[in-house]
């Protein structure tokens, strides 16, 4: 059975607008179409989000190299799921990523591991 879209995956605000997240992301990546499942278990983030390989060709556009601890990956996980999800924001446009992602990729990369806490981001 189908795991629903959770609550955190529903809407998203971007400047000031509100956009159904499924929708926006399957209108941007209509390849990584998945029905009625919740972002976190999406393909695409084992695929790419959360994927070494996959994000080692985006170090160069958002972090430094060498990518020294979980807190560069984590970082970098976000900026990608963010440019996945919703493509080229513009610079200032911040979004808050749905807790259900953020929860995966802090299992990938956890930072605890380095002596940073969720509320140091």
């Amino acid at each position: 059975m189908a795991e629903s879209v959770c609550e955190c995956c529903q809407t998203i605000k971007i400047e000031g607008k509100i956009f159904n997240v499924v929708k926006r992301i399957r209108e941007q990546n209509p390849q990584d179409e998945e029905e009625g499942k919740c972002l976190a278990h999406w393909k695409a983030m084992d695929t790419k989000i959360l994927n070494l390989s996959y994000l080692q060709g985006y170090i160069s556009d958002f972090c430094k190299d060498p990518m020294e601890n979980n807190v560069d990956w984590f970082y970098l996980a976000c900026r990608v799921f963010t440019r996945w999800a919703f493509g080229v924001l513009g610079q200032g446009v911040r979004i808050k990523i749905p807790e259900c992602v953020m929860k995966r990729i802090s299992e990938t990369f956890p930072l605890y591991q380095t002596g940073l806490l969720k509320q140091d981001f």
